[in-house]
């Protein structure tokens, strides 16, 4: 048999996980409330966010390689809230895995096929003009950096669906350095896919 102080070691241990017990059922309860305000919130936040999400965005993924520069990797979205396909705002990073600079540029339409883009590109103050040639093929020329000018000449060919080569001469009337890539797009959103 048990001698009393054995006995009375185990009612203070039961009694002791009772109230371990108790106390962690009313934490539980507490951590279950302010889970549900949490989630609460959350659907708030993103019935108030769904008016700025965009209807239609793509994503872009870019390779170029210069000669003196080597491979330059760009993840670019192009967000647009409207129906006109020139009217957008692009927001990335260039260079990935190297300087990692910001693009965050604001398109303005200028006709059905001309349209400019001003705003960041590499981090700088840049102003860009883009002039779709045919449904394949468009050109852009790129202004950035006001401290040392940087313009950029790029042709941009549809080869085949989300699929496009890009050629073209980096730092034009300085070091003029030919260039030639591959992007590929994606549609991230439900909307039809054309985006120029």
């Amino acid at each position: 048999m048990l001698d009393e102080e054995t006995m009375e070691n185990i009612e203070t241990s039961v009694r002791n996980i009772r109230e371990l017990s108790e106390e962690g059922a009313k934490t539980a309860r507490a951590a279950q409330g302010v889970l549900q305000r949490v989630d609460n919130t959350m659907d708030k936040l993103g019935s108030m966010a769904r008016p700025f999400q965009p209807p239609h965005a793509t994503a872009y993924w870019s390779l170029e390689g210069t000669e003196d520069r080597g491979l330059r990797a760009d993840l670019n979205l192009r967000l647009r809230y409207g129906d006109n396909s020139l009217d957008y705002w692009r927001l990335g990073l260039r260079d990935l895995g190297g300087h990692e600079t910001l693009n965050l540029q604001k398109s303005v339409p200028l006709s059905r096929r001309l349209w400019g883009e001003v705003g960041l590109l590499e981090s700088e103050i840049a102003a860009g003009l883009n002039y779709r040639m045919t449904p394949e093929l468009r050109w852009e020329l790129e202004a950035y950096d006001p401290d040392d000018i940087n313009i950029d000449l790029r042709g941009i060919y549809q080869a085949y669906p989300d699929w496009y080569f890009t050629f073209g001469i980096a730092d034009s009337f300085d070091r003029n350095q030919p260039f030639v890539g591959l992007e590929y797009r994606t549609n991230l959103t439900s909307q039809s896919h054309s985006e120029e």
